[in-house]
């Protein structure tokens, strides 16, 4: 039984206002993790629920809806995590793909400004040459970057950001017992059944589908050795283990797919 207690030592987290989307008139209680279909499930939940269209599908992600937790409170936001009746559902990603998802879209792209200082800082701590008019900084490693996340896993730019932070965190999957784990790896069949679930109208089925923010396709083996998988695997072991994705899943084609 969660208690309001449990949810108020959990309000600083950004699932509590970020990550999280309630609807006592739909009944669902849905967390969401960066880089896993976020903003579709927050789109197509934002038309389920009547909102006004918005001005671009990045707006979704502003808490001017008003459907995450923190709109609501601890007390009916435990209410309805305890109820039955409530559909409490989440979408997961393989952790290989999901960290070079998030290098791809929020580090490689130098146009994505909000990134800016990280990339500096763990360009710095690799020693990459200095900025100039004439030779802007290189890319920064995807190697580089995931190492850099595991050694600082504690701090606010790793624990405190839902795009690389362990999904088991952002999910709070030590507090809620979800009814629907959907996969990023089948997206669209999840997603659409629990839309389905929900009885959604045909507009929001077709939203449910979307893609938003969709990175280059890339083959996991182009970016990890035996190395580097280990480090990433070591670092995210608990969602490795709690959606049952296989250590050896960078080296395989058909390695996305959980095993269990």
């Amino acid at each position: 039984m969660i208690t309001p207690a449990d949810l108020q030592s959990r309000v600083d987290h950004f699932t509590w206002y970020y990550g999280s989307r309630v609807s006592p008139t739909w009944k669902y209680v849905a967390v969401t993790t960066g880089k896993v279909g976020c903003s579709t499930v927050k789109y197509a939940l934002h038309d389920l629920e009547g909102k006004p269209p918005v001005e671009g599908w990045w707006t979704v992600h502003d808490d001017d809806d008003g459907m995450g937790m923190v709109r609501f409170g601890t007390e009916t936001v435990a209410s309805m995590l305890n109820d039955p009746s409530v559909l409490k559902f989440c979408i997961v990603r393989n952790p290989y793909d999901r960290i070079f998802s998030a290098w791809k879209s929020k580090i490689l792209r130098r146009v994505d400004t909000q990134y800016q200082e990280l990339r500096d800082r763990v360009r710095d701590h690799y020693r990459y040459p200095a900025d100039t008019e004439e030779a802007p900084r290189s890319t920064l490693a995807f190697g580089d970057f995931a190492r850099w996340v595991v050694a600082h896993g504690a701090e606010p730019a790793v624990a405190g950001d839902g795009h690389w932070s362990r999904q088991v965190d952002a999910l709070w999957w030590d507090l809620i017992d979800y009814d629907v784990v959907g996969r990023f790896e089948n997206f669209n069949e999840d997603f659409g059944a629990i839309l389905r679930r929900l009885h959604a109208p045909e507009a929001v089925l077709a939203r449910g589908t979307e893609t938003f923010n969709a990175t280059a396709s890339i083959p996991l083996s182009a970016a990890y050795d035996t190395d580097l998988a280990a480090v990433v695997y070591d670092f995210y072991r608990a969602d490795f283990e709690a959606f049952g994705y296989a250590a050896d899943s960078w080296q395989r084609y058909d390695s996305l797919l959980p095993t269990t």
